[in-house]
């Protein structure tokens, strides 16, 4: 799969991918930005692959997406697809400017046999709004639709959307629409009152438009829909909308920042991920989320984040451990503690990674309610080179235990290092000594092997390094 530019690389760039890899389904998409280390990048095309042992692949191209032919196309992709064995998700990729949404997948959903979940996105081209592309193993095109069966007794697939949205201002009522043409808001033209929220936003529609969506409810009792504005068009003074807006419907304006819309992705990511259980009856496994940053420490909303989290995902909270290094807890020690105090009033467990790298007094540790202190690679790197750093070491492993904080070693590579760590009684280590980094393949079968291997002395890995 490929996300970029509507302006997509030559021809010849999708002929040599895909003789890299002649077997694999090609799904090129235009987006509105990838985010990249945090930002949003609008020039640059990102590439990710996915490769399945046992799951099969089923594509289907369609062409001439419009408005109103939205419906029969879902329809059509559903009767390509739900005949196929093993049917478990389907990946959605259509044209984004002129299509419905809503009405794609009230053509489509019902003809899938149960438990055949949708998931996907609506192409765009940056802020212009203005064209997208879609293209399956060759160069992409406008008006299309891609729809990637996956099917496979043993394939498992978790999803999750997060937003990143804020309401404000006062719900209003839609007074006049026609499907996903928005023309009045309390009998006001809908663009008059759009505008008037923006402020100077106005100014740059069409592409601010990404940043103010609608909350949209059909009743006061019904949940709320996000709709996208595609358009807008200034003579009429109408909005037009990635979805269907119902006359007499409830809606009231959204707002994010490219910040928000990065957190989002990212909170979408780890309730895919914990989407997905495994129904094999093995042991489950604890997640780690590496690491809290400064700027989520700030967030106002952190604590309803992860409490939103653990509701929707039904996660033992136990079973998660968040981790934040020592630098940003001691940044402004008095605000985290606070934060830290309130996730773990939810019940999840608390850890401080990288410890020593971070001037903060061993004293504060009393303060903070962690589990586990991590004590940072480099110390350990240094235990067999001097007494200074053997001592530090041996000074933070019996204050962690006088309060009942676990402690794990970082970046343990050599035998002498484990014997020393484990002669000053820290409870777990991580490092190459035990393995290097290993496709996920492979950390099945090495956490299995591992059950029979007795160790040369009782401090074990418990996380790969």
């Amino acid at each position: 799969m490929s996300f970029g530019p509507e302006q997509a690389p030559p021809d010849n760039w999708f002929g040599e991918l895909a003789a890299h890899c002649p077997t694999a389904q090609h799904v090129y998409v235009s987006g509105g930005g990838q985010i990249i280390d945090g930002q949003v990048e609008d020039a640059i095309t990102v590439v990710t692959f996915l490769q399945f042992d046992r799951a099969t692949v089923h594509p289907v191209l369609l062409e001439g997406a419009t408005v109103d032919g939205s419906e029969q196309i879902g329809v059509e992709v559903a009767t390509r697809l739900r005949d196929i064995s093993g049917l478990r998700h389907v990946l959605l990729f259509a044209e984004g400017i002129t299509f419905n949404g809503s009405a794609f997948l009230s053509g489509l959903n019902p003809l899938l046999p149960e438990g055949v979940r949708v998931s996907g996105g609506m192409a765009s081209n940056g802020t212009a709004l203005s064209n997208s592309v879609i293209g399956l193993n060759g160069p992409p095109r406008t008006g299309r639709v891609v729809a990637v069966g996956l099917a496979g007794d043993s394939l498992i697939v978790g999803t999750g959307s997060v937003g990143g949205w804020d309401f404000f201002g006062p719900e209003r009522v839609v007074t006049r629409a026609d499907n996903t043409v928005l023309h009045e808001l309390d009998g006001e033209r809908a663009l008059d009152v759009y505008k008037r929220y923006l402020g100077s936003f106005a100014e740059e529609l069409p592409g601010s438009a990404l940043l103010f969506p609608l909350a949209v409810r059909a009743t006061r009792e019904s949940p709320v829909t996000v709709r996208t504005c595609l358009s807008v068009d200034e003579t009429d003074g109408t909005l037009r909308f990635a979805g269907d807006i119902p006359n007499g419907a409830m809606v009231r304006l959204m707002r994010t920042t490219p910040d928000k819309l990065a957190d989002g992705a990212a909170r979408a990511a780890l309730l895919a991920r914990t989407d997905a259980p495994r129904n094999d009856g093995q042991d489950s496994l604890t997640l780690c989320v590496s690491c809290i940053a400064a700027k989520q420490l700030d967030n106002d909303s952190l604590i309803d984040d992860v409490r939103t989290a653990l509701e929707t995902t039904g996660l033992d909270p136990a079973r998660l451990m968040l981790e934040i290094t020592e630098s940003d807890v001691m940044r402004e020690p008095d605000a985290a503690l606070a934060k830290l105090n309130a996730l773990k009033a939810l019940g999840v467990r608390l850890a401080i990674d990288d410890f020593g790298t971070g001037y903060s007094s061993l004293s504060h540790l009393q303060f903070f309610p962690v589990d586990e202190l991590k004590i940072d690679r480099s110390f350990i790197q240094r235990i067999e080179e001097g007494d200074r750093e053997a001592a530090f070491v041996r000074t933070i492993v019996s204050l962690a235990k006088s309060l009942s904080v676990e402690v794990v070693a970082e970046g343990i590579e050599e035998v002498g290092q484990q014997r020393f760590l484990h002669s000053v009684g820290c409870d777990i280590g991580q490092g190459y000594l035990y393995s290097r980094p290993l496709p996920s393949a492979e950390v099945e079968r090495f956490t299995e092997d591992a059950r029979h291997v007795r160790p040369l002395v009782p401090i074990v890995p418990r996380r790969l390094a």
